[in-house]
């Protein structure tokens, strides 16, 4: 059985450690994006399907809604499971001022937002709509990019910027695939954006703004 977990590397690399491999007693099986909040929370996304990142896309297909929302407690060394039932949670952002968080719901095509405090903790909302298709109901023995030519789609990259408010204030489009063909993270330092992708062995930067 594969278990993806996150793992800390010190500032001059070397020998990583894992930090969270169990959640209630069964393995973390597809760990995603994380966040670390002020008081040292780690909050990660994840799945509970036994299936390499190379068929990632499977998921999509399957539409399965294993994903969780988990929080990694450093002073107890313990995970807890924050929300469950979600269809492949990937990207996570915490919000400037740590009162909530912002995460994708990649099979629905949304941003949800989970609050940490004030009047709505622990509750969750819908904070933007995305472009593409929703769930199919099947499992097709086919590569992603057959399925989009046979039905006459292209495939290519395109970065938003959201508000906390979930209004898209800019759209970054690779068309041609020049910077990366799949995108799976991005992160904005000191004027340049940090790409990575689980579908390639590298990470890009673009300068930006």
């Amino acid at each position: 059985m594969p278990i993806m977990v996150f793992w800390l590397f010190g500032p001059q690399g070397g020998l990583a450690t894992p930090l969270s491999t169990h959640v209630e007693g069964k393995p973390v099986l597809f760990a995603n994006d994380l966040d670390i909040h002020k008081n040292g929370s780690i909050f990660f996304t994840g799945i509970q399907q036994e299936i390499n990142r190379a068929n990632h896309f499977f998921i999509l297909l399957e539409a399965e809604s294993t994903g969780r929302l988990m929080r990694y407690d450093p002073p107890t060394k313990t995970t807890q499971i924050v929300l469950e039932g979600l269809a492949f949670p990937n990207g996570l952002q915490l919000s400037k001022d740590q009162t909530f968080l912002l995460f994708t719901e990649t099979t629905n095509c949304r941003v949800m937002k989970y609050w940490l405090e004030g009047p709505k903790n622990g509750t969750v909302e819908l904070v933007a709509d995305l472009p593409g298709p929703r769930s199919v109901y099947f499992r097709l023995l086919i590569r992603m990019t057959y399925l989009a030519r046979f039905m006459g789609m292209k495939m290519y990259t395109l970065i938003s910027l959201f508000n906390e408010k979930g209004e898209i204030l800019e759209v970054l489009e690779d068309r041609k695939g020049a910077v990366m063909k799949l995108v799976s993270e991005v992160r904005e330092v000191k004027g340049k954006l940090w790409i990575g992708t689980v579908a390639h062995n590298h990470i890009a930067t673009l300068p930006y703004p």
